[in-house]
């Protein structure tokens, strides 16, 4: 096995030990070196970890958009307000 380890491997090798298999047996039917085999199993020990300690709107929170995306909706925005309080206006007048 060459120096780079697919994601499929990772996988495929979580996958097995998920299964009940021993981690032995899965080194051998991934081809994974032992120490390969252990940096996996420990990394993914410490992504459960902390996933269990991320409250749930850290897990769900939604990154903000660029800048320019958020002057794009502010305008939107801004239009559909001037229209539901009943001025007669276009995006073009709010954008000047």
């Amino acid at each position: 096995m060459g120096p780079y380890t697919s994601n499929v491997r990772k996988a495929q090798y979580l996958t097995y030990c998920e299964c009940g298999k021993t981690r032995r047996k899965v080194v051998k039917l991934c081809n994974l070196a032992k120490s390969t085999a252990a940096d996996i199993w420990k990394r993914s020990l410490a992504v459960k970890e902390e996933r269990l300690t991320a409250s749930l709107p850290d897990l769900v929170s939604v990154k903000e958009k660029s800048g320019r995306l958020n002057k794009k909706n502010y305008k939107k925005q801004q239009h559909h307000v001037a229209v539901e309080e009943g001025f007669k206006a276009c995006r073009i007048t709010i954008e000047t």
